[in-house]
């Protein structure tokens, strides 16, 4: 279950599965695309904001479990499934989600966009956004 053809073939098939769902309800893949967009950064925005906002009541800690899951679902999925949702259904692999603009700026200043620098940059958030959760919850319980 968690070895790459395995994980590679259910990414698939997931990517799949919503896009003849949403093909069902509509024909369009763009629209379709669009709303992908609209849900995936809707929800992913309240909770990521959640963790730098919220004080500490039950949707702070709600937004810390959904980020955990967030960093699950990327590490199995090597990468963000609502974006792999997104560009199959524009059909594009120029798409990145929110990191479309930072990645197009750092082409257009010459630096080589690849797998591996969007990869650190990638971890690096991450890591960042749980050092700023564990500091809150230091410093709060001090």
């Amino acid at each position: 279950m968690f070895d790459l053809e395995s994980r590679k073939k259910n990414t698939k098939y997931v990517v799949n599965i919503v896009k003849n769902k949403l093909y069902k309800i509509n024909p369009n893949h763009s629209e379709n695309g669009f709303f992908v967009l609209i849900i995936h950064w809707i929800v992913v925005g309240f909770f990521l904001l959640g963790l730098f906002i919220f004080d500490f009541t039950w949707l702070f800690f709600i937004s810390i479990i959904i980020w955990l899951i967030i960093c699950g679902l990327h590490l199995y999925y090597n990468g963000c499934i609502c974006t792999k949702i997104e560009r199959e259904l524009w059909q594009t692999k120029d798409w990145y989600g929110p990191w479309t603009a930072p990645f197009t700026l750092l082409k257009k200043i010459d630096v080589p966009l690849t797998q591996e620098l969007a990869h650190r940059i990638f971890i690096a958030w991450a890591v960042v956004i749980n050092i700023w959760i564990i500091i809150r919850i230091i410093f709060h319980t001090i």
